[in-house]
């Protein structure tokens, strides 16, 4: 422009348009540049909460691999997270970081999978006393289609496949156990406070992590049919924990035929015919087939279970 003979005018406007144009590139260039030196040298951020800032990851975990992670160079298919997932049987233990990632806490577990964990610790799973909790789970091997069933749908946090053992010397039993991850560390703090006994967590807690397919794994592990209904064998837990059970099942599922038993001296919740009726639609699409005759109550019969779950 200064070339052809712009008066000055015209050089002043082109100047200054130039100039602002110049701004918003210059702060592209220096955003690239800072991201190249983050990502080279590894840092990561992760949320710590509202007012507590952020800090690195690698921080966090300091004596991880911190390269254990390969970047992705050959599958470009796009997965949104948490609806799918592939084994992780038989791979390296995982780094501080790389278990933190899989359900960040608190209790970021993929929805179905927490639901089935929930009503497994209901029942017949337990939860390591380590520095991160692992799910332990024993079956006879009369319900070993059960335990496998539960395994395939575990399997994402699974090390191994189900182990033979026999437990108490005599009972041969298939066993599975889930690695150790924080997120399993944060349920056993809520199933067991300070350390102490098993309890049911409160009902504000409840709400939000138990559901019907943690209903269907309790009466798979717990219940009983019995007097046309089903027997949930809470006997781990207090009365009062059951008394409090019992209120949330009839405002979670809307039912009311829901009582505390008295069984070999122990109390016991039993779900009544019109409750089991109303949930078995519901349930047997999240129960294997081999614990359906957990559900026959009068007036429904197997014929009918099998169909509707086939249907479901």
């Amino acid at each position: 422009m200064y070339a052809v003979g712009m008066d000055v005018d015209t050089r002043a406007y082109f100047t200054a348009a130039s100039m602002i144009i110049a701004v918003p590139t210059g702060i592209k260039v220096f955003s690239w540049l800072d991201f190249i030196k983050l990502a080279n040298s590894a840092v990561l951020y992760a949320a710590r909460g509202a007012g507590k800032g952020l800090r690195g990851v690698l921080s966090m975990f300091p004596r991880s691999n911190r390269w254990w992670i390969k970047p992705n160079t050959t599958c470009t298919a796009i997965v949104p997270y948490g609806t799918y997932y592939g084994s992780t049987v038989g791979l390296l233990m995982f780094t501080g970081i790389v278990a933190y990632m899989v359900g960040m806490p608190p209790l970021g577990l993929p929805p179905m999978l927490l639901s089935i964990i929930v009503g497994l610790i209901f029942s017949d799973a337990g939860l390591s006393n380590e520095t991160n909790a692992r799910l332990q789970l024993k079956q006879s091997l009369g319900h070993s289609a059960y335990l496998l069933d539960v395994f395939m749908k575990l399997w994402l946090i699974c090390k191994s496949v189900p182990s033979f053992i026999i437990a108490e010397g005599r009972f041969p039993t298939l066993c599975i156990s889930t690695r150790n991850l924080p997120a399993l560390t944060v349920l056993r703090d809520i199933f067991y406070p300070n350390g102490g006994p098993k309890v049911i967590p409160p009902i504000e807690q409840l709400w939000y992590i138990f559901d019907i397919v943690s209903l269907a794994h309790l009466i798979a592990g717990d219940g009983s049919y019995a007097f046309g209904g089903v027997i949930l064998n809470l006997q781990a837990f207090s009365t009062n924990d059951q008394i409090a059970f019992i209120n949330f099942l009839m405002l979670k599922f809307d039912v009311t035929d829901i009582t505390l038993n008295k069984q070999r001296g122990h109390t016991v919740v039993r779900l009544g015919v019109d409750t089991v009726r109303k949930l078995t639609p519901q349930l047997l699409p999240h129960l294997h087939p081999s614990m359906h005759y957990k559900l026959l109550v009068r007036g429904v019969s197997k014929a009918l279970v099998t169909a509707i779950f086939y249907i479901s």
